[in-house]
């Protein structure tokens, strides 16, 4: 059986173009040596050092325990200004490289399973007694003054006395007065039945991408209103352990978001 092959990958970015270098500890089989950076004036030189060493990495992969994973996850919320989308997912130990990481997603309407509630539950209760009070009258006494004008007309055939009366009334008031009281309304025990039905509103918009808590995609500052494709996050996720991505939303709207990696990894801790 051939030896573990272990490999260290050392990716970095030169002014000329990438730099790559691999070197190799094999105790008996041996990997290529490959040190290079892309020559712009010689490009097809540069690819075909570079498809050298992939061959030979391809073909040796079993052999290395160095394995290739690919997966992917989706998730679709409601989202608002306070509340972001978020996609959970965990990289291995024994990780060597993050080869790619991209997001797709699209906006979509704020929607919710439940168009109101059925009425119901109306009653007629009478309330406690209570409120009684006395009625006064206050600065009035007697009748009152009446008068006899002492009018007396004669009308022929027959005799009628007519009397002018006046009535006179002094000033008074009246006032009311109720007693400190309370009334219970006794309402039984109801419910009311959800009426089921999809009810949409507005659209997420202004939506901004973070990963592992830190805002990285915001287009401009603008955010994202539109669907979107193939966002590269590579560059920002490179370790083991968990990683989240999060998308928020300036308004009350709906997401539908996926991500797909793929990573080399060795065989610790798989």
């Amino acid at each position: 059986m051939k030896k573990i092959i272990m490999l260290v990958l050392i990716i970095s970015m030169a002014l000329t173009g990438s730099a790559y270098s691999v070197q190799s500890d094999t105790g008996g089989e041996t990997m290529p040596n490959f040190d290079f950076k892309v020559d712009p004036n010689n490009i097809e030189g540069s690819l075909v050092k570079l498809m050298d060493y992939l061959k030979w990495f391809n073909a040796h992969l079993d052999e290395t325990n160095i394995k290739h994973y690919t997966w992917g996850d989706s998730i679709v919320d409601n989202v608002d200004a306070t509340h972001k989308l978020k996609l959970k997912f965990y990289i291995p130990d024994g990780i060597l490289l993050v080869q790619k990481l991209t997001l797709n997603f699209s906006v979509e309407a704020f929607r919710a399973y439940e168009t109101g509630a059925a009425s119901g539950g109306a009653s007629i209760e009478t309330s406690e007694s209570g409120g009684s009070g006395d009625f006064d009258t206050t600065g009035v006494s007697g009748m009152g003054i009446f008068q006899d004008t002492g009018v007396e007309e004669m009308i022929p055939a027959t005799t009628h006395h007519v009397h002018n009366m006046d009535f006179t009334l002094p000033s008074h008031s009246h006032s009311l007065s109720i007693a400190d009281h309370t009334h219970d309304i006794n309402i039984p025990s109801h419910g009311h039945s959800i009426l089921y039905g999809i009810y949409e509103s507005t659209t997420a918009a202004g939506c901004k991408v973070y990963v592992d808590g830190t805002l990285r995609l915001d287009n401009g500052g603008a955010g994202y209103s539109t669907d979107q494709a193939n966002l590269d996050l590579t560059q920002w996720v490179t370790t083991a352990g968990w990683h989240t991505i999060e998308i928020s939303s300036t308004q009350l709207g709906r997401i539908n978001a996926a991500y797909f990696i793929q990573i080399y990894a060795g065989n610790k801790g798989l």
